[in-house]
């Protein structure tokens, strides 16, 4: 019998769950662990950007997309291992707020810390106006990491 995780750490899991805080999860695509950055959590589903180590030779080769990676220096985020780069160019669906809060209760997420405060208008720059992400999800990443305008566009 599967053991239920107790309401007040339910309760306290759900409540670290903002915008901007960075998770640890096996990613059943990628078939390894990965680090994310949450954008939203809602009971119907969550979103979240990849940190990458560097970004991809694809990535590189396209002026567009490498534009939308933001640096995050390992020496303002203690708990990284080294520098990193969030991938702002697209988003990826993480499940709905329950299966976060049920996997951190339970240890396979975890949740790291959170982006240094010089970063969330970085990030929100860097996310405007991709193509790749729907407008519903732009709304939503507006309202998480709010910025001046899409400064990267003419």
């Amino acid at each position: 019998m599967t053991r239920r995780p107790d309401p007040a750490a339910l309760r306290a899991h759900a409540l670290t769950l903002r915008a901007g805080v960075v998770l640890r999860r096996y990613d059943h695509v990628a078939e390894k662990t990965k680090r994310l950055v949450l954008i939203v959590a809602t009971a119907e589903r969550s979103l979240a950007f990849y940190i990458n180590t560097q970004p991809s030779r694809f990535i590189c080769a396209q002026a567009d997309l490498l534009r939308r990676q933001v640096l995050m220096p390992q020496s303002l985020h203690p708990f990284m291992q080294h520098d990193s780069h969030i991938a702002c160019h697209d988003t990826v669906s993480v499940g709905a707020m329950s299966q976060l809060v049920t996997g951190l209760c339970d240890g396979s997420v975890e949740r790291l810390g959170a982006v240094h405060e010089s970063l969330p208008e970085l990030i929100g720059i860097a996310a405007a106006g991709s193509k790749l992400i729907a407008q519903r999800d732009h709304e939503l990443i507006e309202r998480a990491f709010p910025c001046q305008r899409d400064v990267l566009d003419p």
